[in-house]
């Protein structure tokens, strides 16, 4: 069969990006806060602060020596593996009924000078209705319905 194809008519199939070039911070459940190797190579200097919006939904991070790097006791100095430990932090998450782990996708914002990351995957917030079915019924009296 001989067909003549015209290629103008398709369209490629790309690949999806790999994981691996995408710069982010992973949040896990044992209280590891981990800058992947695409990010942290990316970053001109290893102390570092962070910042998360209240609803956990966008993590910023600001290299020291730019514009909105604050004193320096409220720092972190990233080690090679890019990970540092920070019980309390991740147990904010679960105290706000969020699920760990969770990934921020980083991109530079050039008008504020740092690192920017959006939650990706992020579960929707549990409805307080939902919440209350979690809680244990107390003993001797029936769970209140909301």
């Amino acid at each position: 069969m001989n067909t003549v194809i015209h290629f103008n008519d398709f369209e490629l199939i790309l690949p999806p990006p790999n994981r691996r070039s995408v710069r982010a911070v992973n949040v896990n459940q044992s209280g590891k806060l981990t800058v992947n190797l695409c990010l942290y190579e990316s970053l001109s200097c290893k102390e570092v602060q962070f910042y998360i919006s209240k609803d956990k939904r966008t993590l910023l991070l600001c290299e020291q020596g730019t514009p909105n790097y604050r004193e320096a006791s409220a720092s972190y100095r990233l080690p090679k593996n890019g990970t540092i430990h920070n019980c309390e932090f991740t147990r904010d998450y679960i105290r706000k009924g969020l699920t760990l782990p969770v990934r921020y996708e980083m991109y530079w914002n050039e008008q504020e000078q740092l690192w920017m990351g959006i939650c990706t995957g992020f579960p929707p917030l549990p409805s307080v209705k939902e919440l209350a079915q979690k809680l244990p019924p107390k003993l001797g009296k029936a769970r209140a319905v909301i």
